[in-house]
């Protein structure tokens, strides 16, 4: 590998594996959500609060549980409840915090946008190490050399 190309070299492996790292964190909070759901520990929420912040909708939601009430939210890109809807939640009956609504199976995990927003950032700047690699790969290969005497 020629010296000029190590450091994109370098920059896209850890680019990509910074992405790899977080895509795994997010498909294991989704697949915990999938559990919530299949266990089936359900109950009914009220919306009672709907606010716009940083592009997206936060829904706050009131709930019982075990004869204790709780409070969560739920981000929404688009606003996909309004205050005073009720709708059927799957409970973490370990964490009752953490809820699942449904049918839109939207999660109480409020971290799960920007991690995904990371993925897609992550990995627009590793395919740029990787152009920036290619790109000087391919200049080298056919850079012009003098013609035979």
């Amino acid at each position: 590998m020629a010296e000029s190309s190590k450091p994109s070299a370098i920059g896209m492996a850890v680019s990509f594996a910074a992405v790899a790292a977080v895509l795994a964190v997010i498909l294991w909070d989704e697949e915990r959500d999938r559990q919530i759901v299949a266990g089936e520990v359900a109950t009914v929420a009220v919306a009672s609060d709907v606010r716009f912040q940083a592009r997206n909708f936060i829904v706050e939601f009131e709930y019982q549980f075990d004869g204790e009430s709780y409070t969560g939210t739920v981000r929404c890109g688009v606003r996909c409840y309004d205050a005073g809807d009720m709708t059927t939640i799957y409970v973490d009956e370990g964490n009752p915090e953490r809820f699942v609504t449904a049918p839109l199976e939207v999660s109480s995990s409020s971290w799960r946008g920007p991690a995904w927003g990371a993925v897609i950032v992550g990995g627009s700047v590793g395919l740029g190490f990787t152009s920036q690699l290619c790109s000087g790969a391919l200049k080298r290969r056919f850079r012009s050399r003098p013609a035979p005497p």
